[in-house]
């Protein structure tokens, strides 16, 4: 069996296209780019977290972060590689990453939440209460994290973590 280079796939050429629309177009929400670029949002999805989606996203020293409701949930570009100046970003992109990170494990703390809460009585809900547990930890040293090298913790980290504490 050979590998693919994932630069060399379908999923690769959509991410650059859509990273070209949104260059041109600015932010929009996921219902116009599927209209404009006619793709299902299944497509964009799928290019967009694929292994070759990443890869055409890095190479473009670009990002499509999760849209957020406070901004109408468009999509948007956003740098990777300067997410702060020489005096406050110590490695180049190292806050932004900082941030992502916070936001991703506060995700996952609020998908294991609602998992948590289908499962009737029983040694599993236990188990997963223990993962919760150990997450509300890992969440607080992360804000420590964040707070020490001064990175922006986001409004959804930010909504989990004041519902924890």
């Amino acid at each position: 069996m050979t590998r693919r280079d994932p630069r060399a796939t379908t999923r690769y050429a959509l991410m650059g296209e859509i990273i070209d629309f949104l260059k041109a177009y600015g932010a929009c929400d996921l219902e116009y780019i599927c209209t404009e670029m006619d793709l299902s949002s299944r497509n964009f999805r799928a290019a967009r977290y694929s292994l070759a989606g990443r890869l055409a996203m890095e190479d473009r020293n670009v990002t499509i972060p999760r849209p957020v409701s406070g901004e109408g949930y468009l999509y948007k570009l956003a740098s990777t590689f300067r997410s702060g100046d020489i005096e406050t970003d110590s490695e180049p992109g190292l806050l932004a990453a900082v941030t992502d990170i916070l936001t991703r494990q506060a995700t996952i703390y609020v998908d294991v939440e609602k998992f948590i809460a289908t499962l009737p009585s029983g040694k599993t809900k236990k188990l997963f209460r223990k993962v919760q547990k150990a997450q509300d930890t890992t969440l607080d040293r992360m804000e420590d994290a964040a707070i020490d090298t001064g990175a922006p913790i986001s409004a959804w980290a930010q909504t989990v973590l004041d519902r924890i504490q």
